[in-house]
């Protein structure tokens, strides 16, 4: 039952969005360069942010070295070079692979040897972990989606100019910032126990704050509120 009752993979628990944009109301009677200068000005944003998404630790592939008395940490290559290191076939610890008679790995009832090892240079921390692999073929008891990852906080804003140019004409300047906190959202999680980057973030789901200048020609019908129109920007 562990395994069929968890959170959804695509479980967002909280998450809270503002949108909004606010237009400076006490110019518009203003006439001449005063209504020029300071009329048309315009200030938005969206704001989100919201918890992380669950994920689950996976147990890696563990190898053993195959030369008896060595770790994977020291196991020595053969005569020819290659690496001696075996992927664990050896179910029933016997020191063979499920019921053959062939030796072909090194465990032989050893059941420490299944420990992941997220350290390979440290033998010590290898043999001290708290935790250890689930036998081939059967599932671990650290559950399904148990972690819940770093969550996401965005802000998007913007400031903008509308100068009308004729009556049928208005020509727009905006400003606009993007992740303008220049918050550092997480992503590219390690959730593999054996990684040697195991618990870590490796990207990031945004992008480093961002801005541009962008400049909107459009019908004064649409800068007035109608929406059958759309505006052209270059």
């Amino acid at each position: 039952m562990l395994f069929q009752r968890s959170n959804s993979q695509f479980d967002i628990r909280n998450r809270f969005a503002l949108g909004y944009q606010y237009d400076i109301p006490f110019t518009k009677g203003f006439h001449g360069w005063g209504k020029y200068v300071l009329d048309g000005w315009s200030q938005s944003a969206i704001f989100s942010a919201q918890s992380g998404l669950p994920a689950t630790a996976i147990a890696a592939p563990v190898t053993v070295c195959s030369v008896p008395g060595f770790t994977v940490a020291t196991c020595p290559p053969d005569a020819n070079g290659n690496s001696q290191l075996v992927g664990i076939t050896d179910t029933l610890l016997n020191g063979t692979a499920n019921s053959n008679t062939v030796v072909t790995t090194a465990l032989n009832g050893n059941a420490a040897l299944l420990h992941p090892v997220p350290n390979l240079n440290n033998p010590q921390q290898q043999a001290n972990l708290p935790v250890s692999e689930p036998l081939l073929g059967n599932d671990g008891s650290g559950g399904r989606n148990h972690l819940r990852l770093a969550g996401l906080t965005n802000l998007d804003l913007a400031f903008a100019k509308m100068f009308k140019l004729t009556e049928a004409k208005s020509f727009q300047l905006r400003w606009e910032m993007f992740n303008a906190l220049n918050h550092a959202n997480f992503a590219g999680y390690v959730n593999q126990f054996a990684s040697p980057n195991f618990n870590t973030y490796e990207s990031t789901a945004t992008n480093m704050r961002q801005m541009q200048l962008s400049a909107i020609e459009q019908p004064s019908f649409l800068a007035e509120g109608r929406p059958d129109a759309f505006p052209l920007v270059f």
